[in-house]
């Protein structure tokens, strides 16, 4: 089935598994992007229509495999953006959505680091520590250290 598709687009995947794996451009480092017809799209789109025909504009390619970068066909199929929630939620991949402080993926300070920049940017008026001073120190975005001195970030 893969010798369907064009030379530029098998190069670009590795079928050694079930899942055909993107293995050049990414968005975000997980869905495939492919130049098709001088426009960019997402190239597990690409396979769906190569296979299988239009994509109708309210409906959306998801992946029964769950894996971003594959375009094996087979893995793929037409849905809502509720579908694509609904599919979320039954397989249960929305956990790691709600996980808060430390359990949170990517996590990069502890609880104690959040105290003490909420501590030290109380005694500012010392100007111990500036936004951009605490930033410096801890390693993460001014834009960060502000969002968790204004309880939008590790508000639990």
């Amino acid at each position: 089935m893969e010798t369907q598709l064009p030379k530029r687009f098998i190069d670009k995947v590795d079928f050694t598994g079930s899942c055909w794996i993107w293995m050049a451009s990414k968005v975000g480092g997980r869905y495939g992007q492919y130049r098709y017809k001088g426009k960019m799209g997402l190239s597990h789109r690409f396979s769906w229509e190569h296979f299988n025909g239009t994509i109708p504009p309210e409906m959306r390619v998801l992946h029964k495999c769950d894996v971003p970068s594959c375009v094996n066909p087979l893995h793929l199929f037409l849905g809502t953006n509720q579908d694509n929630t609904d599919d979320m939620m039954e397989k249960g991949r929305h956990v790691n959505t709600i996980k808060k402080g430390e359990e949170a993926l990517n996590v990069k300070l502890s609880q104690r680091q959040v105290d003490e920049i909420r501590e030290t940017y109380q005694r500012r008026a010392r100007n111990e520590f500036s936004t951009i001073g605490l930033a410096k120190k801890f390693g993460v975005s001014n834009q960060q250290i502000s969002r968790i001195i204004n309880n939008k970030r590790w508000t639990g």
